[in-house]
């Protein structure tokens, strides 16, 4: 009996290890880890020096199945859908969203934030009220990105600012609660490559960040009419994991 419960276990183990399980303190939004799952939209800096908010927009977009219809699939091809419509100013991915969605801006006409110039747009989910899928929280709180939006499976939008006022968008893929680090993609990093920075107990970063603090936790809920393909490694991991249980299963049968 003791024997048969080890084999069931190691199997849940297996399957588990295939969702995504990374211990006790790591935690990443589901199918991601350091080499894979995660999306990173890179400005050109010809037409969107300012727009890294519509670039972490487009990575929570494309992450969490709120497409755009063929051809604005990926992060990269939704990214390239801003510049035409928005001039290269500073904004805020809560305001990508809700054009993404509606065709709006809450913020034209309000000096100092990026303002649509094209108004063709008319969203593609015009039905429904973007903030039923959005999530904000002001300020930095390890439990709060844990709870609220990791294990919530939520696309996730930090912003980090200066006490000069400058401001910038990263988005996340995972936080380490033991080593108090936090994983991002950068749409400033001109490549696809996940980087990680230990965070302060008051939100300050380190590395290429050690002046900037995280300011606000920002979440996008997945579409829930959205089925996603599974990465390859995944499916093989489930596989396997399913078919030791099946080799377990069998044996003991035959024993």
């Amino acid at each position: 009996m003791k024997k048969k419960l080890l084999t069931v276990f190691c199997a849940l183990f297996l399957v588990l290890g295939s969702a995504g399980f990374s211990g006790a303190t790591l935690y990443w939004l589901p199918g991601v880890n350091e080499t894979s799952g995660w999306v990173d939209a890179d400005k050109t800096w010809t037409d969107d020096t300012l727009l890294c908010w519509a670039a972490s927009a487009s990575n929570l977009l494309a992450w969490t199945g709120w497409t755009g219809g063929p051809g604005l699939t990926t992060h990269d091809q939704i990214f390239s859908f801003f510049p035409p419509y928005w001039n290269d100013q500073v904004g805020n991915p809560r305001y990508a969203v809700e054009w993404w969605f509606a065709g709006t801006n809450a913020q034209q006409g309000v000096a100092g934030w990026a303002q649509l110039t094209d108004f063709s747009h008319s969203g593609f989910y015009p039905t429904l009220d973007y903030n039923t899928y959005w999530s904000r929280f002001e300020g930095w709180n390890s439990s709060k990105l844990i709870n609220d939006f990791i294990l919530k499976s939520l696309g996730i939008s930090i912003r980090v600012g200066t006490a000069a006022g400058r401001g910038h968008f990263l988005t996340v893929w995972g936080w380490d609660d033991a080593e108090k680090t936090i994983y991002v993609t950068d749409s400033d990093s001109g490549n696809d490559v996940l980087a990680s920075y230990t965070v302060s107990d008051t939100g300050g970063l380190s590395g290429g960040y050690s002046n900037w603090s995280i300011t606000h936790i920002y979440g996008l809920q997945k579409n829930p009419g959205w089925a996603p393909i599974p990465e390859p490694s995944t499916v093989l991991l489930l596989a396997f994991g399913l078919m030791a249980i099946a080799w377990r299963v069998r044996a003991i049968r035959q024993k």
